[in-house]
């Protein structure tokens, strides 16, 4: 018979998923090479400059952003205000923001030729107050289509934790863990739906020491054929207030087609325990995936046929806000850690340089996207009046 590890494992290999048995994360461990066939060549970013600094959402705002890139090379996202959800875009060194119809917090965005989505929890207008999942659009001609609500648990303390959004062609599906008391409290699920309104669970990965397995900050890209990768981070649930716990897990990573259980194979990362967060691209036929842990940010990748060697670039204390981005051969990392605003940036796939953007005002890395090979970071800082989302582009 098989552990419950072993066909997983086993059902990974059958998706072409290789998982290194070994734990990730030497602080040793050498860069990545290069993948077959893959060569790229350009300036480190020391010698770019930038944009000035661009206010996003003045104060007061919510330490709540979300950012991608859309087909035009623009800058789209949004963000949560005291009064409501913003559309922000940049073009160049320009920042532009909108008032949207929506209300609520924001969780993700996604965008392709049709439109730019946005995944965000609102508590209604329900005297029961029962917090629901919401998916909006703002079409390419600047309407808004009205928000359909994709999930509300029939449960009397639903939270939604993290949501993972995804879009192509005009369709797009949505992946969120929640947590609520229906059969009993504590109650953890993992689930996707699509925009024919179609939900599934998907299935989790086997807990460590029969422990209940919590899933959240999660992730998601688009790989080759419609696979999906999504990852996130594991922890348990609390035995005394029956909620998550609030400290790091383990990295997981989940592949596959979706739509129910038999359409994924997961397994994990990293076994330190002590993520924070972590955030999945994918370019060039390739994987690049990052995560924070206590004094260090890890990067790796996936060619679709193997894991490399992990990279470990130092940070200072607590990370959080974890983000990368890859155009044009460039790959960024931004975080926030006790120093500050930190970017690493590397010519792929040769060495990282890191440099600290900002130490005024608190920073917390909230998005990061590149165009053209250059970044940008949206970031939070403390104000008197409150939360502000700024932003920083090179150029």
């Amino acid at each position: 018979m098989l552990s419950g590890w072993s066909r997983i494992r086993q059902s990974m290999l059958r998706l072409g998923v290789v998982v290194s048995s070994a734990v990730v994360g030497a602080a040793s461990a050498s860069p990545a090479g290069a993948a077959p066939g893959q060569s790229f060549s350009g300036a480190s970013s020391a010698a770019t400059t930038w944009w000035p600094t661009a206010v996003v959402m003045p104060a007061p705002a919510s330490n709540v952003a979300a950012a991608t890139t859309d087909p035009s090379g623009a800058t789209v996202g949004y963000a949560t205000g005291s009064d409501g959800i913003w559309f922000i875009k940049r073009v160049g060194g320009l920042w532009t923001r909108t008032k949207t119809p929506y209300r609520g917090k924001v969780m993700d965005t996604a965008t392709d030729n049709t439109g730019t989505y946005v995944a965000f929890t609102d508590l209604g207008t329900s005297s029961s107050s029962v917090e629901a999942l919401r998916v909006g659009k703002r079409l390419a001609s600047g309407r808004y289509v009205p928000s359909r609500v994709i999930a509300s648990p029939f449960s009397w303390f639903p939270v939604f934790r993290s949501a993972a959004l995804l879009a192509s062609g005009g369709h797009w599906r949505v992946f969120y863990d929640y947590l609520g008391c229906s059969d009993v409290c504590g109650e953890n699920r993992l689930q996707e739906t699509d925009d024919a309104g179609r939900t599934w669970d998907i299935p989790s990965v086997p807990a460590n020491l029969g422990e209940v397995t919590v899933f959240t900050r999660l992730k998601a890209a688009w790989m080759p054929n419609g696979v999906v990768a999504l990852m996130g981070v594991t922890g348990g649930i609390d035995a005394n207030t029956g909620g998550a716990q609030t400290t790091g897990g383990d990295v997981w990573f989940g592949r596959g087609t979706g739509h129910g259980y038999n359409g994924w194979a997961f397994g994990r990362l990293d076994r330190r325990a002590d993520t924070t967060d972590v955030d999945v691209v994918s370019r060039y036929m390739t994987l690049f995936v990052t995560w924070g842990r206590p004094g260090t940010v890890m990067t790796i990748t996936n060619n679709g046929r193997a894991w490399s060697a992990p990279r470990a670039l130092p940070a200072a204390g607590a990370v959080a806000g974890t983000r990368t981005a890859v155009s044009l051969g460039h790959q960024y990392i931004a975080w926030s850690d006790s120093t500050g605003l930190r970017l690493a940036h590397r010519v792929l796939y040769g060495p990282w340089t890191t440099t600290t953007l900002t130490r005024a005002a608190q920073p917390r890395s909230l998005a990061t996207t590149a165009s053209s090979g250059l970044p940008t970071v949206v970031f939070s800082v403390q104000k008197v009046a409150g939360i502000e989302i700024r932003a920083l582009t090179q150029r």
